[in-house]
């Protein structure tokens, strides 16, 4: 290099053709003593090979397939839809593999439900899960943000036994979640892959109601509603999504849950729907909706329910594969 390039050269900036991974200097090599060894040379292949080996034993996770936390806690306070009762909300990190779980800590000793298909108890009006005689209420709208959002483990700490139903919707959620920040972890996702079509049904003619599962490359839910009503009517009752197409914050997780005044004197002489009202659910008389601001999306009821099958997936513990993966799942399904 001549002089004046060297003199253009800044202090601590890095000469060009030297390696940015650090390389063994040649001492005893005449044509490179004291000099970083050319990529034709021994040294610098043997070095090269070394590295290519170390980085071939670290096992790679795509970010599409890696699982995901939360980056910090958050917190969230409102009543339970049902139950009516204040609750207190509060989601932290949880290590790769530990999936959901939820603990009861207004109880005496804490006491830990994880989220799976087993735990479930019933699902009457809401998603309940138990671990013995201890209860969690109305999981469901969380449980679709999780999934909405790739959400594998998580902690939940809740002081009532009915998580708080906030605006409704799983919005709310997705927004504390993001607010906390989604991080990626050191561990791959698991997944449930479907190699042949499943079929579920139940009742006759107008009444039937039926799934079904077919295997796709990725996951998407496609669902049709039939209720006897103007304001249900008008609106489209069937609706196919592509949880591949990252849009479920914008196009689902905003959709309602709804009821008919007719439903709900007879529903709060059983101790149920104390907490909802117009600021948390779409509420119909006979003939039309009454909340002033109207629906959130032209087919709102519908999307509810496929949130309300996004929820019932993550109860599963599993996720769905991305699009361009092997095939995973595509459902359909039927209710009145």
């Amino acid at each position: 290099m001549g002089h004046g390039a060297a003199k253009s050269r800044r202090r601590g900036q890095r000469p060009r053709g030297t390696f940015a991974e650090p390389c063994p200097v040649v001492a005893d090599d005449r044509t490179h003593r004291g000099k970083l060894p050319g990529k034709t040379s021994p040294a610098y292949r043997g070095h090269h090979d070394s590295q290519m080996r170390q980085n071939a034993a670290k096992p790679k996770i795509q970010p599409m397939l890696a699982q995901r936390t939360l980056k910090s806690l958050t917190k969230a306070v409102g009543v339970g839809l049902h139950s009516g009762q204040r609750v207190e909300l509060t989601l932290r990190p949880a290590p790769p593999d530990t999936g959901i779980v939820f603990r009861r800590v207004d109880l005496p000793e804490p006491v830990e439900i994880a989220v799976n298909a087993t735990a479930v108890t019933d699902t009457r009006l809401a998603s309940t899960i138990s671990n013995g005689n201890v209860k969690v209420h109305t999981i469901e709208h969380l449980m679709s943000a999780c999934a909405g959002l790739g959400l594998d483990n998580l902690y939940v700490d809740i002081t009532a036994e009915e998580v708080p139903i906030l605006d409704g919707s799983s919005a709310s959620f997705v927004y504390l979640l993001q607010s906390a920040g989604i991080v990626m972890q050191k561990a791959p996702k698991r997944f449930i892959r479907v190699t042949q079509p499943v079929e579920v049904r139940e009742g006759e003619g107008r009444q039937v109601k039926w799934a079904r599962l077919d295997p796709f490359h990725g996951y998407k839910l496609a669902f049709e509603i039939e209720f006897d009503h103007p304001a249900v009517n008008s609106t489209g009752q069937r609706v196919e999504f592509d949880f591949g197409s990252g849009q479920y914050a914008r196009e689902i997780a905003r959709a309602r849950t709804f009821g008919f005044t007719k439903d709900v004197e007879a529903m709060r002489s059983h101790g149920l729907a104390l907490g909802g009202g117009l600021d948390n659910a779409i509420v119909m008389d006979d003939v039309k909706v009454l909340n002033a601001d109207g629906l959130r999306y032209q087919d709102e009821f519908v999307k509810h329910k496929i949130r309300g099958q996004t929820a019932a997936r993550r109860l599963q513990r599993v996720s769905q594969r991305p699009r361009h993966e092997q095939p995973a799942v595509a459902c359909l399904a039927r209710a009145s």
